[in-house]
């Protein structure tokens, strides 16, 4: 016959099952919970827009590279080799681009291609790849005007592998910050939006 407990009532067996399955039950809900705390994170800002095109500073040919997004964001920027890439981390951030993929070929010199991640819940991450060591020569901000987002531009040059380097050492000890004071720009730049189909 089934153990019951001193006390009565339910087998031991039983009741050891049933607390089993009743901390089940909170773990699933605390897990749950916890899901939707960092999705909600993870929608506090969007991507509403990428755009490419080329600009010139002092002379010097420049990839002039456009996120647009719905909020207002800090980012961090960080450049990486093998191959050249710009790298731009924003906090809570996802990708909202309208019939356009996460990821895609480009013909926008020196980038080649292009990708949207989230290396954590609480990143979102635009990475583009180049066939040259552009970085960084000019960066700042614009606010939201006629039916545009808010946008975070930067302007990459190629000056040569050691001068990507350093630059990339300067970005590191950046960190996550506030781009719209580091360089405002009177330039105008012929842009075209990423027209890979979702």
């Amino acid at each position: 016959a089934a153990q019951t407990s001193p006390q009565g009532g339910l087998p031991i067996v039983i009741q050891h099952w049933f607390r089993r399955c009743l901390n089940a039950v909170v773990y699933a809900a605390f897990a749950i919970a916890w899901l939707a705390v960092l999705q909600a994170q993870a929608a506090e800002n969007s991507i509403t827009g990428l755009r490419l095109g080329g600009v010139d500073i002092y002379g010097s040919q420049a990839l002039r590279v456009v996120i647009e997004t719905r909020n207002t964001t800090n980012a961090k920027l960080t450049l990486l080799t093998d191959p050249y890439r710009f790298v731009v981390d924003m906090p809570s951030t996802d990708w909202q681009v309208e019939g356009i993929a996460k990821s895609g070929s480009l013909s926008h010199e020196p980038a080649t291609a292009y990708r949207f991640g989230m290396p954590d819940p609480q990143t979102g991450r635009i990475v583009i790849e180049m066939d040259a060591p552009a970085a960084p020569a000019r960066r700042f901000t614009l606010p939201a005007k006629d039916g545009t987002g808010h946008r975070l531009v930067f302007d990459l040059v190629d000056r040569g592998p050691t001068a990507f380097r350093l630059a990339g050492k300067a970005l590191l000890r950046e960190g996550l910050r506030d781009h719209a004071s580091v360089g405002a720009s009177s330039a105008t730049a012929v842009l075209a939006p990423i027209t890979t189909p979702a």
